[in-house]
Formats: C-alpha cells, structure tokens, sequence
C-alpha cells in the first residue's frame, strides 16, 4: 500500500515538474486547449435510435438508424439546437438514417449559422421542414439519389449556389429553396414529375430553367421578382402554370 502511494506521489511530482518547465506561453496553449475540448465534448439523443456527438472542430456526426429529430444533451434532455448551433461548421450524418425532422417538423438543423458542409447518407428518404432554413453559410449540399421528399422551406434562406433536384422526388413542400440570392445553376433529374408552388420564391439569380421529360406538373415556381429569361419544357403535354415565369410581385 504504502509502495503503490509513493510510485502515485511521484508521479504527480514528475507531472508537476514537466508543467512548470514549460514556457508560460505553451502552458496557456494547453490550458486553453484542455479547457475548449471539455466545453465541446458534447454528445446526447436526436431520435428514438439516433444519436449525435460534436467535437471540438465544430464537427457534429450523427449515427444509428431512422429518423433525426431535435437533438438533446445526454444528461437533462434539454433542447440542443439552441446552445451550439453556433459551433456547428460540418455535419456528417452516417448511413442508417432515413429522415430529418420528418415527423415533427423540427427544422433539424434551422439557423445553424457557421454550417458550411453536409454530408448527407444515400439512406436518406426525407428532408423535413426547414430542415436547413436559414442556415447562411451552407454554399453547397449534395442530395442522394435516394430522397423521396424535400419539406417546406427545407433550403430556405442559405448561400446556395447550385442545386440538382434527386430523381426519386415525390413530393416538395413549398418555399423550398426560398430567398436564395446566390442560386444560378438549378438542375432537374430526369425522373421528377411535379414542382409545386413557390420552390424558388425571391431566388433572382436564376436565369435558366430545363424541365426533363418525366415532369408531368410545374406549378407557380416564383412569388416575387425573378431572373428566369429561358425556360425549355422537353414534355409536350405537361401541365405548366399560368404564372411558371411571369413575377406576381
């Protein structure tokens, strides 16, 4: 006993050595480094077979399966998205989850400020309401192939530049994609066979539009000034809306 307190002894002796040896300079460093990774280390539920984990990179990883809903902290299941939505720059959600925000409409990751990566599972189904809204550094997002449906207001208010529309789409809520100022490039996948109102309301850099075959109803795309000055339609006998190209603002 008294052998196993003395090997402690010097161990916290040596330690305490080594810390006082180092320049006040590096010692600060590492304080400050030990101290961000306790803030940041931070993990907790997102889903009924979810979970979710950040880091102190402002990397948040989502695993397990089904769908994400509001994240909360491990220990008091307090609401998440609020307090570190700021610390957010990359999310990685893994393969295994089919929806974000689908039930609930939680605007999964609404308003996460700093976000400029996703990176989304070729699991994914379901792109809830606002999912993404308001999110204004997002600059890019690639849809797998295998999302069915795209929620109200789901890319509203970001820094898209571009977007490819999946194939499998069924259905997409309105205001979509709206108040993106920096949208130009917007591609239709051929297999898409309606666009409701609204999708691309006050998106005014937008200057082409081209409808695959497949599309069998566009409806009202706009709700404010717009930029379209060419639009192809390669379905002869798709239902077009009176207003496709033409502002009601």
């Amino acid at each position: 006993m008294k052998q196993s307190l003395k090997r402690w002894l010097c161990i916290a002796a040596t330690l305490t050595l080594t810390l006082a040896s180092l320049p006040q300079e590096s010692l600060s460093l590492l304080q400050q480094e030990m101290l961000t990774a306790s803030a940041f280390s931070r993990s907790g539920k997102c889903g009924e077979n979810a979970k979710w984990t950040l880091d102190s990179n402002g990397t948040l990883e989502i695993t397990g399966k089904g769908e994400v809903n509001q994240l909360y902290l491990e220990k008091n299941q307090e609401n998440w998205l609020y307090q570190y939505s700021r610390d957010v720059k990359i999310i990685i959600i893994n393969e295994g989850i089919t929806a974000l925000g689908e039930k609930d409409n939680t605007g999964a990751f609404e308003m996460f400020t700093y976000l400029d990566t996703v990176s989304l599972p070729s699991t994914l189904k379901t792109i809830g309401k606002s999912a993404f809204s308001e999110c204004k550094n997002l600059k890019e997002i690639n849809m797998p192939d295998s999302v069915e449906s795209i929620g109200e207001g789901a890319f509203g208010n970001t820094a898209l530049t571009s977007i490819t529309i999946p194939p499998k789409i069924k259905t997409i809520g309105k205001w979509a994609f709206y108040g993106n100022d920096l949208l130009t490039d917007v591609i239709i996948s051929d297999g898409v066979q309606a666009l409701g109102d609204d999708l691309f309301c006050d998106c005014y850099g937008i200057r082409e539009l081209e409808f695959p075959a497949s599309v069998q109803k566009i409806g009202r795309l706009f709700d404010g000034g717009i930029g379209v000055t060419n639009v192809t339609v390669h379905n002869p006998k798709c239902e077009l809306s009176d207003k496709l190209i033409v502002p009601t603002g």
